[in-house]
């Protein structure tokens, strides 16, 4: 076979997969205001132990209409709510979280970096019930297995369906994969695909929207190229974009009719630009 017929295969691919792709309607999904959904970033992660009930509840009371917070399938079924697959960085302490089971986190203090605070990671279920019913969360998936089960995404799915939550859940991932097995398994669930400024594979990424044909798209709000806009457009999708920490780009970002989410550590700062209580003092 030639390059050019090849090249013409995936061209038709494209066209066909562009065309399938009809993303869900997120009219119930974001407020009815023009004001973007103001994520803590892990919760409150400047102030509090990020991913942990200490940092979602700070940023509740910070005025957060939504968080974003990173799973890992444990030992015994549940998900643990912590961003790395190894403990050290948060915990101080050896091992894998996918190694542990629901009653050894209770004994992990995911402050180890904040002097004499203890707070043990949670499960998503015991954030789903200290945050308020009408909070948006984005669950990240961290865990990618290209040729395993995809355990990860049916533990996520399952959950979303038993706890019927999914006009208030977004799932996203760095992993193509793993939001097409999302979709498989659950295709009226949102999904976002994640991508940063310094991904080697940025370059790739519209080809990954055409594969998984996510519902919002989630670029580091350094990585907003114009064909980033310009599928945004054509398909009716929009972005939420992460970590935005200066006040400047908050508000900059905050006037873009095309982005409807705004995710940060600084869940004050965020709050005090964005909140309209706050704005209208």
């Amino acid at each position: 076979m030639s390059l050019f017929s090849i090249l013409i295969i995936l061209l038709v691919v494209c066209l066909i997969q562009w065309v399938r792709w009809r993303p869900l309607d997120l009219a119930h999904f974001f407020s009815l205001t023009n004001d973007p959904i103001r994520y803590g970033h892990r919760g409150a992660n400047k102030y509090q132990p990020e991913n942990t009930l200490a940092s979602f509840r700070q940023a509740v009371k910070d005025g957060c209409t939504g968080i974003e917070l990173d799973v890992h399938l444990i030992k015994d079924g549940a998900l643990a709510v912590i961003h790395d697959k190894e403990l050290k960085r948060t915990t101080g302490q050896t091992g894998l979280i996918t190694q542990c089971t629901r009653d050894q986190l209770k004994s992990i203090n995911a402050a180890a970096n904040w002097q004499g605070r203890f707070e043990a990671i949670p499960t998503l279920d015991e954030v789903l019930e200290a945050v308020p019913e009408n909070l948006t969360i984005n669950i990240e998936i961290k865990d990618f297995e290209f040729l395993g089960a995809p355990d990860t995404e049916r533990a996520v799915v399952k959950f979303i369906q038993t706890h019927q939550i999914k006009h208030r859940i977004v799932v996203s991932s760095f992993y193509p994969l793993v939001l097409r097995r999302i979709k498989k398994l659950d295709g009226t669930i949102i999904t976002g695909l994640l991508w940063d400024f310094t991904d080697w594979r940025e370059g790739l990424i519209p080809f990954f929207c055409l594969a998984v044909r996510p519902d919002i798209l989630h670029p580091n709000y350094l990585a907003i190229r114009p064909w980033t806009r310009w599928i945004a457009r054509a398909k009716g999708l929009v972005m939420q974009v992460w970590v935005v920490n200066d006040a400047d780009r908050i508000r900059q970002l905050s006037r873009d009719p095309l982005i409807k989410g705004i995710m940060s550590d600084d869940t004050i700062l965020l709050n005090d630009i964005l909140s309209p209580k706050k704005g209208q003092s």
